[in-house]
């Protein structure tokens, strides 16, 4: 009985010291799998991560063809470029970036001799700005011309909807521009 007590002491300690090196290995697995699962990550986030300006492709060009046809000299500014945004915001923000940068050359910018006779430069300027903003990103579109002719907006208003016409509309002397 005591050998048997014995050997099953000595088989014990065997296990025992089996278990350790399964915990220390298991461990070290853990810890190099973890290593290995965050360089995965960082990689997909590499991948899908792509600079701002990539949504800005071919606003230049847009620039370029609607102020040509409207008889404009409009050139495009982009600042925060380098910003790194998700590919699918990327894939989101072209079309709505497209129709903010033709309204702004469209309705925003006046001709070249308005712009002399208004004091400014002939050649406008659309801004397109990127920045971040905790970890949201801000993108702002803005263009150095007239502004807002809230007279003009208060009569298209009123033709379109003659029902309407009690609808106060803010009066201001001063054009609109964004705060």
């Amino acid at each position: 009985l005591m050998q048997t007590v014995e050997g099953t002491g000595e088989r014990l300690r065997q296990l025992e010291k089996k278990l350790e090196q399964l915990r220390r290995k298991t461990l070290s697995d853990a810890r190099q799998l973890n290593v290995v699962g965050n360089a995965v990550q960082d990689e997909v986030h590499h991948i899908r991560m792509v600079p701002f300006e990539e949504a800005c492709a071919g606003l230049e060009r847009a620039v370029r063809d609607i102020a040509t046809s409207a008889g404009k000299e409009v050139v495009l500014v982009l600042k925060g470029g380098e910003i790194e945004v998700d590919r699918s915001v990327i894939n989101g923000l072209a079309g709505p970036l497209l129709h903010l940068v033709r309204n702004a050359v469209d309705h925003g910018i006046e001709t070249a001799t308005l712009r002399k006779v208004a004091g400014k430069t002939p050649i406008a300027q659309v801004t397109v700005s990127a920045s971040l903003r905790g970890s949201q990103m801000e993108v702002v579109v803005a263009d150095d011309g007239q502004g807002l002719d809230l007279e003009k907006i208060r009569l298209f208003f009123y033709a379109c909807s003659p029902l309407c016409k009690n609808v106060a509309i803010a009066s201001t002397t001063a054009p609109l521009k964004s705060q």
